[in-house]
């Protein structure tokens, strides 16, 4: 008897396994305008969604100077699939993630390190560094 060592052991159809939440997205936003991240596409998304914006998804202490709310991006649609930030951004242009928590019951989404799922990437396009020192000559 080979127990349950080969794939010809799994012969019953014992249900069906939904996993809750995004596939990998790219966004672009620019430095010193509303941020807002429409289309978002996932599995069973809801309004009980919540996307933040890190250097690194899950890291605790990963928040990206800058970026109002801290990168807490607010819901406007009932499905969690639109996004805008509650001001202009200012954040340094670069490559960020999008991090998503599943919120509701599973998750408060309080802290960075509740949102460990990555949806994609945010490209900000900007300055960066935002601090630069130049001398001009005439």
């Amino acid at each position: 008897s080979t127990g349950c060592s080969l794939l010809e052991s799994f012969a019953v159809d014992a249900g069906r396994f939904d996993v809750i939440g995004p596939v990998f997205n790219e966004r672009t936003c620019v430095s010193g305008q509303l941020c807002a991240i429409d289309g978002l596409q996932g599995h069973h998304l809801s309004d009980a969604n919540r996307v933040l914006v890190l250097h690194t998804c899950g890291a605790g202490d990963a928040a990206v100077p800058r970026f109002t709310s801290l990168g807490h991006l607010q819901q406007v649609s009932g499905s969690g699939t639109s996004m805008v930030s509650a001001a202009p951004i200012t954040a340094a242009g670069g490559r960020y993630r999008l991090c998503w928590c599943a919120g509701g019951s599973l998750s408060r989404c309080s802290e960075a390190s509740d949102f460990n799922a990555d949806a994609g990437q945010l490209i900000v396009l900007g300055a960066s560094p935002l601090r630069q020192s130049r001398t001009c000559v005439s």
